[in-house]
């Protein structure tokens, strides 16, 4: 089964899920429900898990309108974009959300943007998240999280291998 079976689930998930996010739309409408207004970054973040292309090209251009106007992206959407775009991040994305981590004033602002870099699908962006854990960069309650956040996206193993290996350090740590 392995990639196959993978490939068939992203592609059953986003033929029940994209209809569901067309019909409900991007945008607050006037008078929507609470259920309508809760789904929808639920529905934007599952579909761009699963792969669908529509969404990660709408979560990169709502991105790239986010770091010209931070206000353009509305509240309720920044997690999930944010975590979208992170998962599919290039080493220039990745930074740029380390940026907006780092210069996070709120620690909202920080746990979506170190959740963006904790969801990257790239070993070598992901190691270079776990490392943040030994760091003085992430408070000791972040710190601690980080390589959960990490092994429960998609690297399970390489969060492991990094736990074991820094054992000493991580309950130095907390």
């Amino acid at each position: 089964r392995g990639q196959s079976g993978r490939r068939a689930f992203q592609a059953w998930a986003s033929q029940l899920l994209a209809p569901r996010l067309a019909a409900i739309g991007w945008e607050v409408r006037a008078g929507e429900s609470p259920l309508d207004a809760a789904l929808r970054p639920k529905l934007i973040a599952a579909l761009g898990f699963y792969g669908n292309r529509g969404v990660i090209d709408e979560c990169t251009r709502r991105y790239d309108a986010f770091l010209k106007n931070p206000a353009s992206l509305p509240g309720n959407l920044r997690s999930a974009v944010l975590t979208v775009v992170g998962r599919y991040a290039t080493r220039e994305t990745y930074d740029q959300l380390h940026a907006l981590a780092r210069a996070a004033r709120t620690t909202e602002d920080k746990r979506r943007a170190y959740g963006a870099m904790q969801a990257v699908l790239d070993p070598q962006l992901a190691r270079t998240t776990l490392e943040l854990t030994l760091g003085n960069e992430l408070s000791t309650t972040e710190a601690s999280r980080n390589v959960a956040a990490v092994a429960a996206r998609e690297h399970a193993d390489l969060a492991w291998a990094f736990a074991k290996e820094n054992t000493e350090a991580l309950l130095k740590k907390t």
